[in-house]
This record gives structure tokens, sequence and C-alpha cells, in this order.
């Protein structure tokens, strides 16, 4: 298929971007420690009324590119660090393969760190965490599927909610806002203890075990409402209850559940950039006994929120991780040595830390001239070999996804999740991809 740039890309773009980006700083520890285990590759998806054109498709990722230069860059060995440069190959879109989430072949992938794959009615982006977070995805997903509808012919109108071909790229959006938003001065790093660690049946070769519950946005809200908690408090909390009602007793007498939650840093700062800018606390949980109580859990978890989900404490996580980085040893260091102190402190420390992960993309509000085209959104999380459930949450036209992404054929702690959603009337409708029953 020859691609024709569409005339209504605009090429006049008032903010040039530059041929080449520095990783921002949450980006840097990703190209070092990802791998065939732990490819750090996560999924937005997008279903459709009708199955997809893969060629109109392919054309929509192609117009596209001049309005998303920091997604359409291959990545570059430097000296001191990797980097981003500009990618003038084509990204082919590909049928959606059985593998989710799976380590992206950057010399097959034509260099780019992202991918993009149909089925029958679904657009799915898989993205290498290094090049954006979740809302960065969200925003280029949203984008993607609106200029396909646009090919197929439909008259659309973006009502400011999407970012659309016709428009320059600003630099708010390309801009590194840890750097930009960064105050020096003495930090600590909280400190967390290593946490219990899920363990189970490895699938044999490998993959992704998924179950997706969807659910009413109201009947959610109304049931953690009367627990007096937002449905990121209840589903968090619902989360380490069912690892301490499903765990091994004893090693959790020894460990602590601790949840990892992701935090937006944009709303903080007024921040536009498509890049990663998101931060993180954790949720802990000592085991005490078996008669575990899913308000006393529920409680804990409020209290991590407040004294945790604040600026200030966010503040201190930033300022230690930046910091890190503007040191200027750590700066001198040629890219080697970074890699094997990086690589060690990623084993010994960040890797241990969680017991799952919980990310809650929140409610994606779409144009009304795209939302009539569009059934469902959903948000994968990759997991890593061998290792429990993770959970991505996201709502979108009334329909809440809470989907689990685990490397383990045991699900115990889904089921538990699930279940205590039933009990409390929210209807609850399951899906799967069977993968312990195959693999």
């Amino acid at each position: 298929m020859v691609l024709q740039l569409n005339p209504l890309v605009n090429t006049k773009t008032g903010h040039a971007a530059p041929k080449w980006f520095r990783l921002d700083n949450a980006a840097k520890i990703y190209p070092v420690v990802a791998g065939p285990q732990n490819g750090h590759v996560f999924r937005i998806s997008m279903t459709l009324t009708e199955d997809i054109d893969p060629k109109l498709l392919q054309q929509a990722v192609f117009d596209l590119k001049p309005r998303f230069p920091t997604f359409y860059v291959r990545m570059r060995r430097g000296f001191f660090w990797y980097y981003y440069e500009k990618n003038e190959r084509t990204l082919e879109v590909k049928p959606e393969p059985p593998f989710m989430c799976k380590s992206i072949d950057f010399f097959a992938n034509n260099g780019y760190q992202f991918s993009c794959y149909y089925h029958k009615k679904r657009i799915s982006v898989e993205v290498f965490h290094s090049i954006c977070d979740g809302n960065g995805a969200l925003e280029y997903t949203k984008s993607l599927v609106y200029r396909y509808l646009e090919l197929k012919g439909y008259p659309m109108e973006s009502e400011n909610m999407v970012l659309t071909v016709d428009q320059s790229p600003s630099a708010e959006e390309m801009e590194d806002s840890f750097l930009k938003n960064y105050k020096e001065g003495p930090s600590t790093r909280p400190v967390v203890n290593k946490a219990y660690e899920i363990k189970g049946t490895p699938f044999i070769q490998g993959g992704t075990g998924v179950i997706t519950g969807k659910m009413s946005v109201e009947e959610l809200k109304k049931v953690a409402k009367d627990y007096n908690a937002t449905v990121t408090q209840f589903l968090a909390a619902l989360l380490a209850y069912s690892i301490l009602k499903t765990g091994d007793r004893k090693r959790l007498a020894r460990r602590p559940v601790n949840i990892f939650i992701p935090v937006n840093m944009r709303k903080y700062f007024n921040s536009k950039t498509l890049r990663n800018f998101s931060l993180y606390f954790y949720s802990i949980h000592k085991y005490k006994d078996d008669s575990i109580e899913f308000k006393e859990i529920l409680e804990k978890t409020k209290q991590d929120f407040e004294e945790k989900l604040n600026l200030a404490h966010l503040l201190e996580t930033m300022k230690a991780n930046v910091a890190a980085e503007k040191n200027l040893a750590v700066r001198g260091s040629p890219l080697f040595v970074k890699k094997l102190l990086l690589k060690a402190g990623y084993s010994m420390f960040a890797n241990r830390l969680a017991t799952a992960t919980i990310t809650n993309l929140g409610n994606v509000v779409l144009p009304s001239s795209m939302s009539k085209y569009v059934e469902d959104v959903e948000l994968n999380l990759g997991a890593r070999y061998k290792s429990g459930p993770n959970a991505a949450v996201v709502s979108c036209k009334g329909v809440a996804s809470v989907a689990f992404s685990r490397g383990i054929k045991e699900k115990e702690v889904e089921k538990t999740f699930f279940r205590f959603l039933s009990e409390q009337g929210i209807k609850v409708e399951i899906q799967g991809n069977y993968w312990e029953k195959y693999f």
C-alpha cells in the first residue's frame, strides 16, 4: 500500500518538533530493565461498532505522524544516556497477536516503541512505557480512532476533546514535565519494605492471562459511596483484601502487601505533556490473622491516600528521582556504568517493593460525533513472567472496566475480587482469554 499524506494534516507547525529528544526522568529506567520476561508494555483498546478496515487504519497511523512527534521516534544509544530521534520509517499496522503486551521487538517494529493492532472491531495500541504513560497513550489512541473515523467518511467534530491532525504539536506536549517542575532542595525518599509476592504456576509458553470485569459506573460509585470512599480507594482496598484472603499465611506474616498506585501529575501542575508524568505511592497492609475484614483494609487504604496522595508527599518522590538523575557522579558516568547501577538497583529494590499494581485511568469522555461509533474502552497492563495479577481500571459511556493481567495460571485473587463486587449488588460481566486452559 502506498501511503499519501492527507491534505488535512497540518505541516506548518507553530513549534518545530526537535529531531531528537532526551528521555524524560521516568523513562530512563525502562530501556535498562525491560526484557523478555517484563517488557514494560501496556495496552489501550477501543472497540468500534463495525469491523476495522486495515488500510484506513494504516493511513490514520501515517497521518498522525506530524501531530505526535514524541511517539514517532526510535531509540538511540548515546555515550551518557539513551535518547530518541525522529523515525522516518513506516509504523506498520498488524493483526492483533495472541500474546498481549509482549516485549516489543524494536527491530521488527521498524524502531518504533509502540505498536498498532486490529482485531475484528477492536483497535489496540501497545506502548513501551519509556515514551509515555497511560494518559499520553490515551490521547494518542483517541486521536487515532478519531482520524480513522474521519477517513471512513463520517462527519466528525472534536469539541476540543481530541488532538486532531490539522493542529500543530505544542511545546507543552513535548516537554519533560519532571524537569520543568523540579525544585532543588533536600529530599527524603519514603522507606518501603520488601513486599509479599504472589506465587503460582507460570504459563509454559509465557504470555499474559487476562480476566476483565465490566460493570455499571453508577453501581460502582454507589457502593463506594456507601463505604464513604472514592472508587479508586474502594478498588485498591478490595485488591489488597483479595490478596490477603487468598495468600500464603506464612509468607504474609513475614511480608506486607504493598499496593502500587500510580498518580497522574498533570492535574497538579496543569501539564499538557504527552510523555511520562506520573508518580506513585504505596498502600501498605500487614497480615494479622485470618479474621480479615474489608472495612478494616479500606480504612487503612483511605489513611494511606490521605497521607500520601498529596502534592507535598509526591514532590518528595519527584525530588528524589530527579536529584538522582542530576547527581554529578551519575551524569558523568558512561551509559554502560549507568546501566549496571540502574539494573542492580531495580532488581534489588524497585522490582521487589510492590505486591500488585492498580491504576485508574478515569473516565474517558469522547466527542458525541465519535462516541456513537465507539462501544468500549479497555486498559491492560503487562504482566511479568511468573507474576501475580495487576489491575487496570478505565470507564467510558457508563461502563467501568477492571482488567487483571497475570503471568501465572492461578486466579484466586480475581475470583475473590469480583465475587465481593457481586455480593455488594454490582452486576459484573466477566470476560477472559482462558490462557490458563491452553498454556
